[in-house]
């Protein structure tokens, strides 16, 4: 009260404050005088906001951290900054305390996540309040047909809780954001198939086939994994992709449709290591020349070198396993051919050329392209054996 009769009372006050802060909280009763409340009063008499609020937070329980976060609220909403009053600071004291309470109700009942997503709703920042409500959906994901909706027929969204609050679009940032954290650990089946799903209620399909690609190789393995991906995969082709629906238009506005060509290509690439993984060197060949990814004719190659540059990275990690297996393709013909033949005449002669030319065209362009040394070796070999 003396202070507040001086001119200038803001320094008396501070030196108050830092008074208290000096006794600490025991010389007040501690956490035990009415839940903390014995040492937040002064504090909050002399505008040691911070100090009084997250002592609250810590020292009273689930009471205090309750009552500090609404109390932080109200100041915030009254335009008054959560610090001590001489000591700034660049930290978000409401942003920590709303993130702690939130989590507090995030185990509660289903109730209490609804309450979680509100409050994580009143973040200061619009940002770090969609990243923590995608954080949210990840560690819930019997969560996400009730905050994101659920997906129509034509590939559209039904409305979820999260449209109570946010619009369209934010609602499909959050749901993307939850997707590309759950992305992360695409080797976790569930994971990657909870992401493929928040994106496609996001209607992020440049995203999802971007996923579906990753997912889908390496295209020579052949496991349960990898079986599934491939299936969703045409499924999706199947039913959205291949002929007029929103999910299309939208890859097209987004200039996205070479997505789908990639992920295309790499289904063709899965038929041909799986035909060419039954011995069928003729069959896989064809559909090796029907893909016209790597050069079988000379004047090719320097077409084929610069197409080599522009294509999807996840198609390029294909590239030595696909130059391998076309060259054992070409051995394999030759082999047969030779088997086959009655003596070596012209038309036997110009076939077998013609396979060992194709194999160096290979080796060729496994150099211009800086394939690994392995890959090279390997296309060599069976140059050798072919002559």
């Amino acid at each position: 009260w003396v202070s507040l009769q001086s001119e200038n009372p803001i320094p008396q006050i501070e030196n108050i404050g830092a008074s208290i802060r000096k006794y600490g909280p025991d010389y007040f009763g501690g956490a035990e005088e009415n839940g903390g409340w014995g040492y937040a009063l002064p504090l909050l008499a002399t505008q040691q906001f911070r100090t009084a609020l997250t002592f609250l937070a810590e020292a009273g329980g689930p009471i205090g951290l309750l009552e500090a976060t609404h109390l932080g609220l109200a100041l915030s909403m009254g335009g008054i900054p959560l610090d001590d009053l001489g000591r700034p600071s660049s930290t978000d004291l409401l942003t920590a305390l709303l993130v702690k309470y939130a989590s507090t109700l995030e185990q509660d009942s289903s109730l209490g996540v609804s309450a979680c997503l509100e409050y994580l709703l009143k973040l200061p920042s619009r940002e770090q309040s969609y990243k923590e409500i995608a954080s949210l959906i990840c560690r819930s994901p019997h969560l996400v047909d009730r905050f994101g909706g659920i997906i129509k027929d034509d590939g559209s969204r039904q409305e979820g809780e999260l449209d109570k609050y946010l619009d369209k679009s934010e609602v499909a940032l959050v749901l993307c954001k939850a997707a590309e954290i759950l992305q992360r650990n695409r080797t976790d089946n569930a994971q990657a198939e909870l992401a493929a799903k928040l994106y496609m209620l996001a209607g992020k399909y440049s995203s999802l086939i971007s996923l579906l690609n990753h997912l889908i190789t390496p295209c020579d393995a052949d496991d349960d994994t990898k079986r599934y991906w491939w299936t969703q995969s045409q499924q999706f082709y199947s039913h959205y992709l291949s002929k007029r629906t929103l999910a299309l238009a939208s890859l097209e506005m987004e200039n996205s449709l070479k997505l789908v060509s990639t992920n295309r290509t790499l289904m063709e690439l899965r038929h041909f290591f799986s035909t060419l993984q039954k011995g069928q060197f003729q069959a896989a060949f064809e559909i090796a020349q029907n893909l016209n990814l790597a050069p079988l004719r000379q004047d090719g190659i320097n077409e084929k070198e610069s197409y080599y540059k522009d294509l999807d990275p996840v198609l390029k990690d294909q590239f030595p396993a696909l130059l391998l297996g076309i060259a054992q393709c070409l051995h394999g013909m030759h082999r047969r051919i030779k088997s086959e033949a009655r003596g070596v005449n012209d038309s036997v002669e110009f076939q077998l050329k013609d396979l060992q030319q194709k194999a160096r065209f290979l080796y060729i362009f496994s150099g211009l392209t800086s394939m690994p040394s392995a890959t090279k070796e390997g296309i060599q070999r069976y140059r050798n054996n072919m002559m």
